[in-house]
């Protein structure tokens, strides 16, 4: 629900952007890298995770993106200096503060707005819409939600860019049971979706799929 996810969202992101600033890289940006060689640092493959998620926005600049779950900001700002015009949603209030301040300092005021609001409650339509590791936090009753408000919000002939955190299929009947440690005290109120349940919820949507990347061990 809306007032259950403002609630899981505030438990675990809104411990304080000190604590966050201690262990993330410099952009903090919280979602999986992308490793394309072993040696990188974890900057250089978060940096190279923002870039293959602009490249796969297919940007030419001037299109209007829906950043559902924008964290701190990185993602907001890359794409803005792709000449994109951004809007981002955080039920974070933390988070929030933090990617308002970024926006300041890079002079990009006229190319991003972000607010505190739940993505149900987002109107209008994109060009663009990307959603990095919020799925996650989504719930399971609320996946047919989240994925009719991406083909609502969407243009005819627009791009969505997904990146979530999967589960085995094998693995997900026993998952679904009960709640494990991540679930009781990191990520309450999360559920991993299996690859091929995004495939699923995407076509009930009457949205295409039309590739997937996976990476990581």
């Amino acid at each position: 629900s809306k007032s259950g996810s403002r609630r899981n969202v505030s438990f675990h992101y809104d411990l304080g952007n000190a604590f966050y600033e201690c262990w993330l890289d410099q952009s903090m940006t919280y979602s999986s890298a992308l490793y394309t060689n072993p040696d990188m640092t974890l900057a250089e493959a978060q940096d190279a995770k923002l870039s293959r998620i602009v490249e796969l926005l297919d940007l030419r600049g001037g299109e209007t993106v829906l950043e559902i779950g924008c964290g701190w900001g990185a993602l907001a700002v890359r794409l803005a200096q792709s000449a994109a015009q951004v809007t981002g949603v955080t039920l974070s209030s933390e988070q929030l503060a933090f990617a308002q301040e970024r926006v300041e300092r890079e002079d990009l005021n006229d190319r991003i707005a972000l607010k505190l609001a739940d993505y149900r409650d987002v109107d209008g339509s994109y060009d663009r819409i990307v959603s990095i590791e919020m799925l996650e936090a989504v719930g399971e009753a609320y996946w047919p939600v989240y994925f009719k408000t991406l083909h609502e919000r969407l243009r005819t002939g627009g791009i969505a860019v997904l990146q979530v955190i999967t589960i085995d299929e094998a693995r997900f009947p026993a998952y679904r049971r009960s709640a494990d440690f991540i679930q009781r005290h990191i990520f309450p109120g999360g559920m991993l979706p299996t690859r091929e349940m995004i495939a699923e919820q995407a076509k009930a949507a009457n949205l295409k799929p039309v590739s997937a990347q996976m990476f990581g061990q």
